[in-house]
């Protein structure tokens, strides 16, 4: 099985000398490495390009869901999860390099790159034929146990009834639904999709976890202090990108990041995790 997290993978290049028309913005590319072509040359394409302001990203922070992706999920190669993962990490990634890279002013242009590595769909073939090996060798050790030598010689012993013999540990029937089973789950995977969209509602499969609101209590519930500024230095709030100012209320989270009250307090109405980190607060039911 294969995981987003290995198989979605990102880069980045500020460029601080960029045409007029590209300061000020984040171009993102997506690629798709098709991981049995060797020939670097070859192995990957590029599939969709895009740009926006960065003004419009960081008024949105952490509430920009990168829709220009979804596209990719009519790739052959591609789910729904890994396009989802990407969307979400793509934030994450674009939000590391403007705070905390220090290498990104506004007036830079920012492109971000996002490739997805991908394997070859598997063949209904190739498919049933895994299965087949995969149940001949469950089989083997269910039928013979650990140790095929200790089987053979229990063959030898004329009073012993076989089949008894060849089903002894767990009952063969159980033994046999449990495979029935998990091969009916196995072919639901493989023939729907990971998504598994045909069996679920609607309702269902367009939730969006990450994009749920915090609990009210949860939020409530937060420390808060009021901002003295003791040192030359100025906080500011990532959220609103305006200093913090003296006397107001500041909203700290589990995590340590700061916020104004009143930008964290709109932030928690539509997503329940830390603008920066993405440390989540209990969701709203």
């Amino acid at each position: 099985m294969e995981f987003p997290a290995d198989c979605v993978s990102f880069n980045h290049e500020v460029n601080h000398n960029p045409k007029p028309e590209d300061a000020g913005r984040i171009n993102v590319y997506a690629s798709i490495l098709r991981l049995e072509i060797l020939d670097p040359t070859l192995n990957c394409s590029t599939v969709l390009v895009f740009s926006i302001p960065a003004k419009e990203y960081l008024d949105n922070l952490g509430r920009y869901r990168w829709d220009q992706l979804i596209c990719l999920e009519n790739e052959e190669r591609l789910s729904h999860n890994f396009v989802d993962y990407g969307r979400s990490q793509l934030s994450r990634n674009t939000s590391n390099v403007i705070f905390f890279s220090g290498n990104y002013s506004p007036d830079c242009a920012l492109s971000m790159y996002i490739t997805f590595k991908t394997k070859p769909p598997i063949t209904n073939e190739e498919y049933m034929e895994r299965r087949r090996i995969r149940n001949e060798e469950e089989d083997s050790m269910y039928y013979f146990g650990p140790n095929e030598e200790e089987y053979m010689e229990c063959r030898l012993i004329p009073d012993i009834d076989e089949d008894s013999m060849l089903h002894f540990g767990a009952n063969g029937d159980e033994y046999m639904e449990s495979r029935r089973i998990r091969d009916e789950e196995e072919d639901s995977m493989f023939y729907f999709g990971e998504d598994m969209q045909m069996q679920v509602s609607p309702d269902e499969s367009t939730i969006d976890i990450r994009f749920r609101p915090a609990s009210k209590f949860a939020v409530e519930s937060l420390s808060r202090k009021v901002y003295k500024n003791l040192t030359s230095s100025f906080d500011m709030c990532t959220i609103c990108l305006d200093d913090f100012k003296m006397g107001e209320r500041v909203v700290t989270l589990p995590c340590g990041h700061e916020f104004d009250d009143g930008c964290i307090l709109k932030w928690f109405t539509t997503s329940h995790d830390c603008p920066l980190c993405r440390f989540e607060l209990p969701c709203e039911k």
